[in-house]
């Protein structure tokens, strides 16, 4: 007679009750390995996003022309942070110069928009296009209210025309849509506006060539340093915009067309003789840009802050 004896009821539930523990230890350890591997992972995305955001600010800003006007705007309604500044293109086509109306425009000058969303924690950034150009027929669209903008007079019915982004001090009243300026309004015959005009100007361009640089941007502060020049005190002040107040801050650009005897490497006194009568900030130039932000990565849920300082080109700055 064979006899076994099996099991007991006992025997199998401690039995499985360990080998239970035993598995939900090694997941949990998988699991927090796992969870480390991607805040790991995380961090180095979050720090490569953001040397990615300094390295295309900065190939922008050492390019800055600090004769042409510059704007940082900071609104909580909606929350945002917007620069705009005038720079030299950097192309594979070399620096190029085209005749308009029998003078010399230099093409590779654009104007670059960083913003900041805060409702989408977005970074955004656009410039303009070295050149444009759209086709019209005078016959249908009329005839164009300002003809100097055009590359050539009107010879023919049918026409293309070419723009270039436009260098300017300042606008009026300080503001971004005045960067418009240089759009071709069509008029009829007696002189009626046509339509909106197929060519953007220089804003609207630049509204439509908005793309994301960089997602998840939490926080974003962008912080001016002045360099002075008025009176000859040297004195030095900031200005900034992080998205938490209302301020629109217009640096003017320095002026050197020859309208004046002064030029930026005169005497302080001499600049601020020339620039009498105009608001301060056209004897100031930013100098220096200070860069905060915090990237949030919400899967692995990795917050980082990161800072920056850019020297930019023309004024002098001794902390």
């Amino acid at each position: 007679m064979n006899d076994r004896r099996g099991f007991t009821l006992i025997e199998i539930l401690v039995a499985v009750t360990l080998s239970m523990l035993m598995v939900t230890v090694a997941w949990n350890l998988f699991s927090q390995t796992q969870r480390v591997a991607r805040r790991a992972q995380a961090r180095l995305q979050l720090h490569a996003a953001a040397k990615s955001v300094y390295e295309s600010l900065r190939r922008e800003l050492i390019a800055m022309q600090q004769h042409c006007g510059l704007w940082l705007e900071s609104k909580t309604s909606p929350q945002g942070v917007e620069l705009v500044f005038m720079t030299a293109a950097m192309d594979e086509a070399g620096y190029q110069m085209k005749g308009t109306w029998g003078n010399v425009a230099v093409t590779d000058l654009v104007w670059s928009r960083w913003r900041w969303d805060g409702a989408t924690r977005r970074l955004l950034c656009a410039r303009n296009v070295t050149s444009r150009s759209w086709p019209f027929n005078t016959s249908i669209d009329g005839v164009p209210a300002n003809p100097s903008a055009t590359t050539e007079t009107l010879r023919n019915d049918i026409q293309s025309v070419r723009f270039w982004p436009q260098p300017r001090r300042f606008t009026p009243g300080d503001a971004l849509s005045g960067l418009d300026d240089n759009r071709w309004q069509l008029t009829t015959a007696g002189g009626a506006a046509v339509g909106a005009g197929r060519n953007l100007g220089d804003w609207s361009d630049l509204q439509q060539r908005l793309s994301p640089a960089c997602l998840g941007v939490e926080s974003f502060k962008i912080e001016l340093v002045l360099a002075g020049r008025d009176a000859g005190s040297g004195n030095t002040r900031t200005r900034s915009a992080d998205g938490t107040f209302d301020d629109m801050f217009c640096a003017h650009g320095i002026r050197m067309d020859g309208v004046s005897s002064a030029n930026v490497t005169d005497a302080p006194a001499t600049v601020a003789a020339a620039i009498a009568g105009f608001p301060a900030e056209i004897g100031e130039r930013p100098a220096v840009l200070r860069l905060a932000f915090t990237l949030y990565d919400q899967a692995a849920d990795v917050r980082i802050p990161f800072s920056f300082s850019i020297a930019l080109p023309g004024p002098s700055y001794t902390p």
